[in-house]
């Protein structure tokens, strides 16, 4: 069995779904194989998302998740093994409640709470998908950032390299811009998910990729979403609520939006609709966006 205390393994940068397959470690407790590091040389966030995520759906059977609720209390770092402990705080007929507490170094990093139900019948509606390009029209992100002619960050020059996560984003070129509005749309897929069928494990990636850029919609009309190292960038906390089930290796259409900016901390929403313009799942961040020193 591995030890907390053991290096993680190194990751491919591209198998999300081996990034996210946990070691059990007794009780309910698991521990990650693998970590990704972000652009400021942490966690990825989403990682440490769709991991908790992993952890608390290995404690439930037979129900679907609809709901989680994260903090992330310290940046994590990418050279120790993240311990979940979850504690099964109910379950009903109908609704099961899970807490999950990730640990690096005995410091706890990162809650979550999620809440999983037997879905029933009942009245249905669902916001209109907005009018977007297909993907097949528009350029990857990786490919607007090595056409950019500007020195990409550190961090960011991965981008314009292979990258686990797919982004299309619907404004082109002009996403490297300042934009009038705090919103950015973007076609986005997971490819290395397409290797499972599990529901649950789509679901995960989801979460996973859910963090990826939704604090740029916060940050478009006041700078370019490309950010200098002089600037400071991190997810405070992240919300989620699954409304239909979608495969993560397909194209989904994120519309991610800012209603606020204020005293150093940013709240954006984002909307994930399938090609057929199904809303599979709705999410909301409060970041942190502060000059560094």
């Amino acid at each position: 069995m591995t030890s907390i205390n053991e290096a993680p393994l190194p990751w491919t940068e591209q198998n999300v779904l081996a990034l996210l397959d946990l070691e059990p470690a007794g009780g309910d407790v698991f521990i990650s194989r693998y970590n990704q590091i972000n652009l400021n040389g942490h966690l990825f966030g989403g990682q440490v998302l769709g991991q908790a995520a992993a952890a608390a759906a290995a404690t439930v059977t037979g129900l679907t998740m609809h709901s989680l609720h994260a903090y992330f209390l310290r940046a994590g770092t990418v050279g120790a093994r993240v311990a979940f402990a979850v504690e099964r705080a109910r379950d009903g007929r109908r609704f099961a409640t899970r807490r999950v507490i990730a640990t690096q170094n005995g410091k706890t990093i990162f809650v979550l709470s999620c809440s999983f139900f037997h879905p029933q019948p009942g009245f249905e509606h669902q916001t209109a998908a907005p009018a977007a390009p297909p993907p097949e029209e528009l350029e990857s992100l990786a490919d607007i950032a090595r056409a950019s002619g500007v020195e990409l960050p550190t961090g960011l020059t991965r981008l314009s390299h292979t990258y686990p996560i797919e982004v299309r984003p619907v404004a082109g070129r002009a996403v490297m811009q300042r934009a009038d509005a705090p919103r950015i749309r973007f076609w986005v897929r997971v490819p290395s998910a397409a290797s499972t069928d599990n529901p649950q494990a789509h679901q995960q990636v989801l979460a996973y990729l859910s963090d990826y850029f939704l604090i740029a919609a916060a940050l478009a009309p006041h700078r370019s979403v490309f950010l200098d190292e002089h600037f400071e960038v991190a997810s405070l906390d992240h919300a989620m609520w699954f409304h239909r089930p979608a495969r993560a290796d397909e194209w989904l259409l994120y519309d991610t939006e800012s209603p606020n900016a204020r005293n150093g901390v940013n709240l954006s929403r984002g909307l994930i609709y399938d090609r057929q313009g199904n809303l599979i799942a709705s999410t909301a961040q409060e970041g942190l966006q502060t000059p560094r020193g």
